[in-house]
């Protein structure tokens, strides 16, 4: 009977460890009232850096984003700067294939987008993603991911302005 405990224990343990997680399955997507924000975090750095030192248009703001694309390349495969997706079946999907094993440490590397979970149009949780790193923070763990599902990203771009607009609705 304990050997019997014992490999049902192990069985377990093995498989919890070694399990792919749904990051997002907490949540409803079919109720129609979510959309994901995502804030691609090193344009909101370039447009703080301009704005500091006073060269902020339209132009300026261009060619410093075009400069990231080059030194990340990695980038050039993924929608690039804030987007919103709304979509039922795109939301759906994402949440069917973004996929992750549950880790301990946070990796080091910063974050290329900050993914706002929205509900009736109020922040209910904030994810920090990595792509080069393969790696999602949430508020219910941090978690690694083989493959990133970048053909389900099909988000509306949306401005800084924008997004600011959508993130200060209460």
């Amino acid at each position: 009977m304990k050997k019997l405990l014992n490999i049902i224990f192990t069985i377990c343990i093995l498989n919890s460890a070694f399990a792919q997680e749904k990051i997002l399955s907490k949540y409803d997507f079919n109720s129609g009232n979510y959309s994901l924000v995502f804030e691609d975090v090193k344009v909101r750095e370039i447009e703080t850096s301009l704005k500091e030192t006073i060269i902020f248009d339209n132009d300026t703001i261009d060619l410093a984003i075009e400069d990231d694309l080059l030194l990340n390349p990695i980038k050039k495969d993924f929608i690039f700067n804030h987007f919103i997706i709304k979509d039922i079946d795109t939301l759906n999907q994402l949440q069917m294939q973004l996929t992750g094993f549950r880790e301990n440490a946070i990796n080091l590397c910063g974050y290329d987008y900050l993914i706002y979970i929205l509900e009736d149009q109020k922040n209910v949780a904030e994810l920090h993603l990595n792509i080069e790193c393969k790696n999602i923070v949430t508020p219910w763990g941090t978690f690694d991911f083989e493959i990133y599902p970048y053909h389900l990203i099909k988000g509306e771009q949306i401005t800084s302005r924008e997004l600011e607009q959508i993130l200060s609705i209460k």
